[in-house]
């Protein structure tokens, strides 16, 4: 599994504006095609490889930038880099294929390997990736502000779900995601071939974010199939769609909250939550990074995170969020903050990310990989 980060400040990153489709823009080039191709010129030393190219990419380092077009196959392949400047970048090869590289090569952010096999006017079908349960995300986005959204076990076409969750009963019309209320906002994503993380600025004001979360929980039963959750908004308001941040106390319910089957294997969506040591037995605490001590610790001086639990009602923790961790801090961090783990996280990295409506809550990501 391949952690991937996907920003709005990207070259030729899909916009997020309050027009009918721009939510699937976005989901396109993250899940599936990546985005912002540009022909490029490589050379080689050793084995770093140096990528130029003719417009500033705005790229951050550890972006995973796919290669294309380039006689040298060596060279082709998505790969981890390192920015050197506004229109380079690095990337380590193996090999020693011939330098300067030949060919018609490009480079574009690559996506996280998943694919879109139905979709329609202003609607689509997503698929996880390799490893992954398979499960699907379907997303109609006629809507200007907000865009409807449901997980299914599987599809038939554009229209036909299968195993729906929420069920029709439990969110007619499904859950919701935010989009820009005007002009063009930014967007994060974080994703892997299993799950996808998406805030959306739905307003101009920095506070107004959504969230959004679908894919496979790391569950503590071995070999659940129905691992698969989403967590999305409840409010055709786009900017009160920051549910991602809600904990409950114990074995609560969390509205917007569903997972594919109960722990049994058998049966159909369920209303699930998740929790955090932060605030359990504690309900006052009912968001992440929206209370605690002050950070940096004044017990030690360092960072303190805690794993968020998903729960099932009256079984106990089915597992946790994959690479989501609470801060035991009040937002500790500004949004999109990297920080680079010590102690028991040493050799870890994750990013902050903030959102909420008047006030801003906090969570972090572990984006490590190997």
């Amino acid at each position: 599994m391949t952690i991937k980060v996907f920003r709005s400040t990207d070259y030729g990153a899909p916009t997020n504006t309050n027009v009918a489709g721009s939510l699937i823009s976005i989901l396109d080039g993250v899940l599936v095609n990546g985005y912002g191709s540009q022909t490029a010129t490589i050379s080689r030393s050793g084995q770093t490889v140096t990528v130029t190219v003719p417009v500033a990419h705005g790229l951050k380092s550890d972006t995973f930038v796919t290669i294309a077009g380039a006689t040298q196959t060596e060279y082709n392949g998505d790969f981890k880099i390192t920015v050197t400047g506004s229109s380079s970048f690095t990337y380590q090869c193996t090999g020693t294929p011939v330098t300067p590289a030949t060919g018609t090569i490009t480079a574009k952010v690559a996506s996280a390997g998943w694919t879109k096999p139905f979709s329609g006017t202003n609607l689509a079908g997503y698929k996880q990736g390799a490893g992954s349960n398979g499960m699907y995300l379907r997303v109609n986005d006629a809507g200007t502000t907000t865009a409807r959204i449901k997980a299914c076990e599987s599809m038939t076409d554009i229209n036909g779900t299968v195993a729906d969750f929420p069920t029709e009963l439990q969110a007619s019309g499904g859950l919701y995601v935010g989009k820009s209320g005007s002009g063009t906002c930014d967007w994060i994503a974080i994703a892997s071939e299993k799950f996808i993380y998406l805030f959306t600025q739905t307003n101009q004001n920095v506070n107004y974010r959504g969230t959004l979360f679908f894919g496979d929980i790391v569950s503590n039963k071995s070999g659940d199939a129905f691992n698969t959750m989403i967590v999305a908004g409840t409010n055709v308001t786009s900017y009160y769609n920051f549910d991602l941040f809600n904990l409950g106390s114990s074995l609560t319910q969390l509205t917007s909250h569903y997972i594919a089957r109960p722990h049994t294997q058998i049966g159909a969506s369920l209303n699930n939550g998740k929790t955090s040591t932060v605030n359990m037995g504690n309900s006052s605490i009912s968001m992440m990074g929206g209370a605690g001590i002050s950070y940096p610790s004044p017990l030690d001086g360092a960072l303190h995170l805690a794993p968020v639990l998903v729960t099932e009602q009256s079984v106990g923790m089915r597992g946790t969020m994959p690479n989501l961790w609470c801060p035991l801090h009040y937002k500790p961090f500004n949004h999109q903050d990297i920080i680079d783990g010590s102690g028991q996280f040493a050799g870890k990295k994750f990013i902050a990310l903030s959102g909420g409506y008047s006030t801003e809550y906090q969570c972090l990501i572990d984006i490590s990989n190997g």
